[in-house]
C-alpha cells in the first residue's frame, strides 16, 4: 500500500464535501442555479436608443411609440433622456413628428418618399394600396 487508510479516508471526506458545495446535478437538493434571470422590459425604442440609431429613432417617434415609458432591467429604470446619454441627434430624434421636414437629418427626399409611401400603404383597409384596387 502506497497510501496509508487514515489519510485515504480524509482524501475522501474532503472530496465528498467539495463535491457538495459544487454539485452540477438540478436533480440534487443541494444544487444552486449558477444563473440568474433579470426581468428587462424594453421596446423598439429603447433597444434603438442603446444602439444609437437616430434614423431609426425618428421613425419609430413618427409612428408613436411611448417615449414615457422608461427601459427597466431588474430593479433599474432608464429614462429616454438617459438613454440618449447626451446625444443631441438621439434627442431630436426622439421628438421627431410626422411629416418629417424634407430637410430633416435622418432621411434624405427619396428615403421619405419611399417611407410615405409605406405609410399610405399600411393604413389602407385591407393593407394594399388603393392605387392597385
Amino acid at each position: 500500500e502506497k497510501y496509508p487508510r487514515e489519510q485515504l479516508a480524509k482524501q475522501t471526506r474532503v472530496a465528498s464535501k467539495s463535491k457538495r458545495a459544487m454539485c452540477d446535478d438540478p436533480r440534487d437538493p443541494d444544487y444552486v442555479c449558477p444563473v440568474r434571470c433579470i426581468p428587462v422590459r424594453e421596446t423598439a425604442l429603447h433597444v434603438a436608443l442603446r444602439k444609437k440609431h437616430p434614423s431609426l429613432v425618428a421613425l419609430l417617434a413618427c409612428v408613436g411609440a411611448d417615449t414615457s415609458l422608461p427601459r427597466e432591467q431588474g430593479d433599474t429604470a432608464t429614462s429616454i433622456e438617459d438613454l440618449c446619454g447626451g446625444d443631441s441627434s438621439l434627442i431630436n430624434a426622439v421628438s421627431a413628428t410626422w411629416p418629417l421636414p424634407p430637410d430633416n437629418p435622418w432621411f434624405s427626399k427619396d428615403e421619405l418618399l419611399l417611407i410615405a409611401g409605406a405609410a399610405a400603404t399600411a393604413s389602407t383597409k385591407d393593407g394594399y394600396a388603393s392605387e392597385l384596387e
